[in-house]
């Protein structure tokens, strides 16, 4: 690498100004200044010394609104999310809402439907009217048979 005809001379010169220091903290001062020099003249401003600390307070300022900007962009998050679940939680309970109605009325079709198989059954109805009608139709069958034959009939339940 060729060294730039410009800057070596001053190098050298600084060098032999202060002869104690190693190349090393040379080229880290030189950085320095440079960087010094680049932020003094960028975009053709200069930078204020005295103006120095209120620049560092704005920076810190700002540093402290994107922070707070982005703790309320993650709020604003979870708040969404949390409405978003609030929302399906609500369109669950509706639906199991509806299904509790829906059992509720197939509840009652079922006891409803066990009366009607307790009433058609072996125990039912016809059972009960065998049971009214039972004693008619002995007497009737005594007074039928009495005249035909010795013996009694008589139907039992």
């Amino acid at each position: 690498m060729q060294k730039k005809k410009t800057n070596y001379p001053r190098f050298i010169h600084f060098q032999q100004v202060f002869p104690s220091f190693d190349v090393s903290k040379i080229i880290c001062i030189g950085l320095m200044a440079m960087f010094m020099y680049a932020c003094a003249h960028l975009d053709e401003k200069r930078i204020d010394l005295n103006n120095l600390d209120t620049s560092s307070q704005e920076v810190a300022v700002k540093t402290d609104l994107i922070i707070q900007n982005r703790v309320k962009d993650e709020i604003n998050q979870k708040i969404y999310t949390t409405e978003t679940v609030i929302k399906v939680d609500k369109e669950t309970i509706i639906t199991n809402s509806n299904m509790i109605t829906t059992l509720k009325k197939e509840e009652e079709i079922e006891k409803v439907f066990k009366v009607y198989l307790e009433m058609i059954g072996k125990k039912g109805i016809s059972k009960l009217v065998l049971r009214s009608v039972l004693p008619i139709i002995n007497s009737e069958l005594t007074r039928l048979l009495d005249d035909v034959c010795n013996f009694e009939i008589e139907l039992i339940r």
